[in-house]
């Protein structure tokens, strides 16, 4: 049941087109990440973070990724893509 409900925020997040959405969607991303934090482990964050890059949404995809490091996330990609945001 919460790989579906990560599932479906992920895929609300890549769905998304404009930067104010994506910053509402990032948020509920980011709080359900800290209630179930295994989440960040179970995930390839890459398309997430693409998308969020592809809307130019570079506050959000900074605030995903410092969530995601916070959490003990080592994926390459978030640390290139925060970068990036910054």
């Amino acid at each position: 049941m919460t790989e579906d409900r990560l599932s479906s925020l992920i895929e609300e997040l890549k769905k998304t087109k404009s930067a104010e959405e994506m910053s509402k969607a990032c948020q509920k991303l980011v709080d359900y990440l800290y209630t179930d934090q295994q989440a960040v482990f179970r995930t390839d964050w890459r398309e997430p973070l693409k998308a969020m890059r592809a809307v130019r949404a570079f506050q959000p995809m900074a605030k995903l990724a410092e969530c995601l490091i916070g959490l003990g996330c080592e994926q390459d990609i978030v640390r290139r893509q925060y970068g990036q945001a910054l």
